[in-house]
């Protein structure tokens, strides 16, 4: 098959794909492809990497950035702020709901002003922040979770084929060869194998998840044609992770997998996974010490002791002279004369630390570093009580959350632009449905128009019989085949 055949049928079922998924969920708005475009241009490469078709490792490159990904980015942002704006959402509700997270804004804002290069900083500070907007905008939608999934899905069927085209078919694009030992490596439409690993393993978690949903359902002529679809998908994109060899994706999509069926099992009590949780991490840490549990891990992987070098550049980003209590200033580490020290002594062109933490820590120093554990637990609370309303969805949380805390260990997920990172604030951002005012006050209109029955009914609301009533006959599928739930947006609150 020649290589422009094989683009064109990748397109073609791209395309079709799409149109499917768009017709089994009719009540997903437009506005979804907001966020879809934002995810598909940061999972791949930016517009000025596509068009240039090089990417620059100078320094200037990094602190002035690109206009043409600068104005794509800011399009993209104006027209999420415009959609929350329309969709009248309550940024106060959304600010109390999200303390941590808005703490760590506001910190990363200040951080700004001890930063080097201050310009550049609050350009990245601008970007960063966009990503919880654009999960804003998926959580206002009818259905949020549902429109959370189907981005992540639509943007496997986008990027998963045309990746292995690439690899396949057009080897200039689609491979590289590595800077640290000169091996052939499968890139797909990224711009390595560790950013090809990371996209199917965050893309692959969604999909594992919706598969497990699908499965659950009523058997049917739609839910098998869905069973095809989304585990054709997530076979195609654990072929493409293999091709990609990216070790820590594959670890991410496995220890996330494996805790989505483990918590979803009947042998675990949903109650109790706090306790279970703790348990682990007191067997991990015993293990680790008395059992050399590291280099066991890392020989199942197929790696090297060093970590292909990441334990040898620790030490040296820890070395290096910045407070270690408010850290460089935000995203300003890897800018200027610390660039160009760990390039020379490295002798590899970095541009990340390889560890989420000690990235921002880097970055924020002490404080930045316990707000983000902060976020973490917070993350960790609002999954375990998701499982006690939406099981799918609070099984896939909690498996999500586990992939990035074992991801970001050799690898920086938590940075801007990052598919991870959306990820990981598609798991903690909350966005309250209707505050206690507005529901006193609905049931006024109500009770004040029907009559005595129907202020029965108001009343059981109110205690939430009727709600527990809804959610129960929700989860049958609906008769357009959408695979949802009715999911309350308030109830992922702590």
């Amino acid at each position: 098959m020649s290589g422009y055949l094989a683009l064109v049928l990748a397109l073609a079922g791209t395309i079709f794909l799409l149109r499917r998924d768009a017709r089994v969920q009719p009540e997903l708005t437009a506005a979804i492809w907001i966020p879809l475009t934002w995810i598909t241009v940061t999972g791949s490469r930016l517009p000025s990497e596509w068009f240039g078709g090089y990417v620059s490792y100078g320094t200037a490159t990094f602190e002035s950035g690109n206009v043409l990904d600068r104005n794509l980015f800011t399009a993209l942002l104006i027209a999420g702020l415009w959609v929350l704006v329309s969709r009248r959402a309550r940024i106060g509700e959304v600010v109390r709901s999200n303390r941590w997270l808005t703490l760590y804004f506001v910190y990363a804002f200040i951080a700004i002003t001890w930063s080097d290069y201050p310009l550049v900083a609050s350009r990245r500070w601008v970007k960063a922040i966009g990503e919880p907007i654009m999960v804003l905008v998926l959580l206002t939608e009818a259905r949020p979770t549902e429109a959370i999934s189907a981005v992540w899905r639509r943007c496997a069927f986008i990027l998963i084929p045309l990746s292995l085209v690439f690899i396949r078919y057009f080897p200039a694009l689609g491979r590289m060869f590595s800077d640290f030992d000169g091996m052939a490596l499968n890139i797909g439409v990224t711009l390595n194998k560790n950013s090809l690993g990371y996209l199917c393993a965050a893309t692959g978690l969604f999909l594992f998840g919706h598969l497990l949903k699908t499965y659950w359902l009523p058997k049917s002529p739609t839910r098998r044609m869905e069973l095809l679809v989304t585990g054709g998908m997530f076979a195609l994109t654990c072929w493409v992770l293999w091709d990609a060899k990216s070790s820590t994706s594959l670890a991410a999509l496995l220890v996330g997998s494996f805790t989505v069926v483990l918590v979803r099992s009947p042998i675990v009590n949903k109650r109790f996974v706090g306790a279970y949780v703790l348990g682990g991490i007191t067997v991990l840490a015993v293990a680790a010490v008395f059992f050399d549990l590291f280099s066991v891990i890392v020989n199942m992987l197929g790696r090297e002791s060093t970590l292909t070098g990441r334990t040898e550049l620790w030490p040296l980003l820890l070395s290096m002279d910045f407070n270690p209590i408010f850290g460089t200033g935000y995203e300003s580490f890897w800018l200027g004369q610390r660039l160009l020290y760990v390039w020379d002594i490295y002798g590899i062109k970095l541009q990340e630390a390889h560890n989420g933490y000690l990235e921002v820590y880097l970055h924020l120093g002490l404080v930045g570093l316990f707000l983000l554990i902060g976020m973490l637990f917070v993350a960790f609370r609002r999954a375990c009580a998701e499982l006690m309303g939406d099981l799918d969805w609070g099984c896939l949380r909690l498996g999500i959350l586990f992939a990035i805390v074992v991801f970001n260990w050799t690898e920086a997920g938590f940075r801007p632009l990052h598919l991870f990172g959306f990820a990981f604030y598609c798991i903690l951002v909350a966005y309250p449905s209707r505050s206690a005012a507005g529901l006193r006050a609905s049931a006024s209109a109500v009770t004040s128009t029907q009559s005595t029955s129907g202020r029965r009914y108001v009343r059981q609301a109110w205690n939430g019989k009727a709600a527990r009533t809804r959610a129960t006959s929700a989860r049958l599928p609906n008769p357009k085949g959408a695979f949802a739930t009715t999911h309350q947006r308030g109830s992922d609150t702590p």
